[in-house]
């Protein structure tokens, strides 16, 4: 009796014979006497060798660059469909933050190989949550950083990888699409924008939120826990939220009005209503409508 190895063999060798009966047979279907299929077979196989080993020396080649080098390329190159002053400001606090870092702390110039250790999802949360900035500032920032990953992405042929957003794929379901959210958030007071932005991202109802308490949130974990469900939460909300209940006690309402109570619903109601109608294309948006999916 055969052994597990010796099966193996045996399959292998029946698969491999198969391809050539199956090889053979196709040369035969495609040979009608004007192309040599065997010619194509032979360069084809050259062909990717090359690449292959061309590849392999660009990888090598690209990971000694230094960001410098291709955030200067990027510059240049997105001078004509982008307001260079704007991007240029956006590029220095990026590169403040340690966002896009072009020197270690021991002055060792940063390659282009650092990009392929760095989670990118990460490093977007990171610009949304520097101090000072706000939340207009972040998401403009944060399109420069991507938009400068793209183009490594693509001028690197996919070596450097390009993750998105991750605020803008978790709400890739939403009906209100993510930069229509992001008008309408920045026009309600801090703590209606923060409502909104945990019902938008969390899938809560507006009673779940207003009648949160500050037991319930896991600012370790970034999460809140509502009816039993631990809702995990990007860092820039939560940090939010840590401001917002800071000299707050457990059993207390995260979210509470000008005394102290609980958040009048109809209020809120009037807050979303006239912030809507504010927006860049005037929108009639309610809590409900943050929940609503494609």
């Amino acid at each position: 009796m055969k052994n597990d190895f010796e099966k193996l063999l045996d399959q292998r060798m029946k698969t491999s014979s198969e391809i050539d009966k199956l090889s053979e047979y196709y040369f035969n279907l495609q040979d009608d006497g004007r192309i040599d299929i065997k010619d194509y077979q032979k360069t084809y196989f050259n062909k990717v060798h090359d690449a292959s080993e061309f590849a392999s020396k660009f990888r090598e080649y690209l990971f000694n660059v230094p960001v410098s080098v291709a955030v200067d390329r990027w510059l240049h190159l997105c001078k004509s469909n982008r307001n260079i002053d704007v991007v240029l400001a956006d590029v220095k606090r990026l590169i403040d933050a340690d966002i896009l870092p072009t020197k270690t702390a021991n002055g060792k110039i940063v390659d282009l190989h650092c990009f392929d250790m760095i989670d990118q999802s990460y490093q977007v949360q990171c610009i949304r949550c520097i101090p000072g900035v706000t939340q207009e500032e972040a998401e403009r920032m944060v399109e420069t950083y991507l938009d400068f990953m793209q183009h490594l992405f693509s001028e690197t042929w996919g070596y450097v990888r390009h993750e998105g957003d991750p605020d803008r794929i978790a709400v890739a379901d939403k009906r209100l699409h993510y930069e229509k959210f992001i008008d309408f958030s920045r026009r309600l007071s801090q703590r209606d924008s923060l409502i909104a932005h945990l019902i938008y991202f969390g899938d809560c109802s507006m009673s779940n939120i207003i009648e949160l308490r500050v037991k319930d949130i896991d600012l370790p974990n970034c999460e809140i826990i509502v009816e039993d469900r631990h809702i995990k939460f990007s860092p820039h909300v939560i940090i939010r939220l840590k401001d917002l209940i800071a000299s707050k006690k457990p059993d207390e309402l995260a979210f509470t009005n000008r005394t102290g109570g609980k958040v009048n619903r109809s209020r809120l109601y009037r807050s979303f209503k006239n912030a809507g109608a504010k927006m860049s294309s005037p929108t009639e948006i309610l809590p409900s409508t943050l929940l609503e999916k494609k």
